[in-house]
């Protein structure tokens, strides 16, 4: 009789653990989500997890560092990557043909670094969808050449080789910059495709002109 007791109560206890254990990691796993949903840092993290704590949520009694919310980020991102990847070398199931994608892509500056923003407008159930790729660094002052080069890079880098960009390209949205370093006939030189596809760039004001009409 004791030694069933005494199995039945370390199975419990050991039940306790992990049911302890799973409402913990929910907790942990809610928190780095919402600090990379809000683009808040890994330092915001370990806040977020502080006030958790003092609010009596359960975290566990192991202390989540950074070093968690940089792999989890790093991990998201790389399947994020992955995923998009696999939608862009699918077909799509009516037309039988690569799926027509579109680039958005400009230059911002954020913490004194010059970065491209790069973009795609993609359908998707009957919608045009933006689908962010990257953000690169880059020089303040570089010629249309060189941004268009930039821009191909952060597309190969995701699968795109220069032939799918010729079926699969269609046009563009840029800045007005953009326009009057004709970044049009430059990307078109670079993934060798024809001048069809120069005619078919535009500023973002005709695009919001466009999408108001």
């Amino acid at each position: 009789m004791w030694c069933v007791e005494e199995d039945e109560k370390v199975k419990q206890e050991l039940h306790d653990f992990i049911r302890k254990n799973k409402k913990a990691g929910f907790n942990i796993g809610r928190a780095a989500l919402f600090c990379i949903q809000n683009g808040l840092g890994d330092l915001k993290f370990v806040h977020t997890l502080n006030l958790l704590d003092l609010c009596g949520a359960s975290i566990g009694t192991y202390r989540h560092s950074r070093w968690f919310f940089q792999e989890l980020r790093n991990s998201m991102a790389t399947s994020m990557k992955q995923r998009v990847m696999e939608y862009l070398k699918s077909v799509d199931p009516i037309t039988r043909q690569q799926r027509p994608i579109g680039i958005i892509f400009d230059k911002v500056t954020l913490l004194k670094r010059t970065l491209q923003v790069t973009m795609l407008v993609v359908m998707i159930d009957g919608q045009l969808t933006p689908m962010y790729l990257k953000s690169s660094l880059c020089k303040t002052e570089l010629s249309g050449e060189e941004l268009a080069a930039n821009c191909v890079n952060v597309l190969k880098s995701f699968g795109l080789t220069k032939s799918m960009l010729q079926e699969k390209l269609t046009g563009g949205v840029v800045d007005g910059a953009y326009i009057h370093m004709n970044i049009n006939e430059h990307l078109c030189n670079n993934i060798g495709d024809s001048t069809e596809l120069v005619n078919n760039f535009m500023g973002c004001c005709s695009f919001i002109g466009i999408g108001n009409w």
